[in-house]
């Protein structure tokens, strides 16, 4: 079946509303949100090798602790949200 120029803002209208539907936008500013605090710690630690072990492993920890408390306020954040919708 060849496509024709009359079927085009067809396939676009119906591709928009999938994606809005599917609530797209939200789900993508939730992954950029949760990809920002995943990669941001492994850049500190990846600048950790100029310590020595000792300093290294303490500053780690921290990190590891504050990402955690990070992971741990997002996720209620985002469970109010989704309580507070409707």
């Amino acid at each position: 079946m060849p496509l024709r120029a009359t079927s085009i803002p067809r396939m676009f209208w119906s591709a928009l509303q999938a994606w809005w539907f599917d609530d797209a936008l939200r789900l993508g500013a939730s992954l950029a949100y949760y990809t920002l605090f995943a990669i941001a710690p492994i850049l500190i630690v990846a600048r950790l090798e100029e310590f020595a072990y000792g300093e290294a492993t303490a500053i780690a920890a921290v990190l590891l602790v504050i990402s955690f408390a990070m992971l741990v306020g997002i996720n209620l954040l985002e469970r109010w949200s989704l309580r507070h919708e409707h």
